[in-house]
Parts: C-alpha cells; structure tokens; sequence
C-alpha cells in the first residue's frame, strides 16, 4: 500500500512555467500540500561550477529525491515537485520505484508542460536564472508514457493551472475540500 497523499510530478524545460504551477496548485490546499523544486533544491560541488559533478551524480540525486518525497507522502502530505533531474522514463521510474509508487497508481499525477520549438529556443537562448548550470544546457525532457502534457504557449498562468486542475480531478486525485487534520488526544496520557 501506498504512503500518504498525492505525488505530482511536474516536468518540463526551463522558463516553460513548473514553479509557476507548483506554486498555484500548493495554494489549492496550503495545509496539505509540500512543494519542492529541484532547480533550486540541485547539490552543488564547490570545485565544480559547471556542474558536471551532478552529471556523474544522478542515481545518488535520483535517491535523495525519492527519500525526500517519501519523507513528506509518509507525512500524509501531498508533494508537488519538478524533479528536474527525471529527464527520461527510466529516470521517473527509478525514482517512483524509490518512492513506492509506479506511473499507474491514481495518486501519481504527471504532468509535462510543453513549449513550441521556437519558443524553447528563445527560452534556453534567453533565459538565464541564476540556478542553470553549464550542464543544464543539454537537458532535454523525453515524454514518458502516462503524462498530461499542457502547452503553454500563449496561455497565461491561470489558464495552464486551470488544465492542470482538470487533469487533476480526471484523475480523481484532486480535493474538493481540505483533509482536516487530526489531533492526537492527551486524554489519559501524562
């Protein structure tokens, strides 16, 4: 049996809009919802600025993802993440087999979002947040069977959150309401 809540995996390039949906999907249920992006969360080497130290590094990233994931879903929290290093379907499946989980459980939700080949380049060629690395360059997304892909091309922010919050509820993954929590009782306890 599955631990905890829900696990939404959002994946896709750089300056395509993850924390931006990250973000707008944890405000849905603040309480109950962890978030974590890789971007800014990625191991950095100090004698290696390039960042070709993460590179050679992936199965130990790869696992400090899934421990972390399994930290919060053990909470009985739900997790949206853009795990940045899943890059291919062996990438996702490893990390879900860390996990607990395989791309078939209803509570695993992922979502790629996508951008045409004119405006990926414009992105990679123009943006350049301050986390991108040398090696981030050559990254590039691979479909993975099971995805809800969302283009975002000249879609704004609140029209991608409100496709992914319908693929959310098709899932049937997605709450109506917040889970109320419960309180330990301290009755005839000292």
């Amino acid at each position: 049996m599955p631990i905890g809540g829900r696990l939404v995996l959002i994946r896709g390039p750089i300056g395509s809009g993850k924390t931006t949906l990250m973000r707008g999907l944890a405000r849905r249920d603040p309480t109950r919802t962890w978030v974590l992006d890789c971007d800014a969360a990625n191991s950095h080497h100090p004698g290696d600025p390039t960042g070709e130290h993460l590179r050679l590094e992936w199965p130990l990233e790869i696992e400090l993802l899934a421990l972390h994931a399994r930290i919060v879903l053990g909470r009985g929290l739900d997790l949206v993440m853009d795990p940045g290093l899943l890059l291919t379907r062996r990438h996702v499946d490893r990390f879900l087999q860390l996990v607990g989980r395989t791309r078939q459980d209803p509570q695993v939700v992922l979502i790629r979002l996508s951008v045409s080949v004119p405006e990926a380049v414009r992105r990679k060629t123009t943006l350049k947040p301050s986390y991108v690395r040398a090696s981030h360059r050559g990254w590039v997304t691979r479909p993975v069977a099971g995805e809800i892909v969302i283009e975002t091309d000249g879609r704004t922010c609140e029209e991608v959150l409100a496709q992914a919050t319908a693929a959310l509820r098709s899932r049937s993954v997605l709450r109506t309401e917040p889970r109320r929590h419960r309180r330990a009782s301290t009755r005839g306890r000292r």
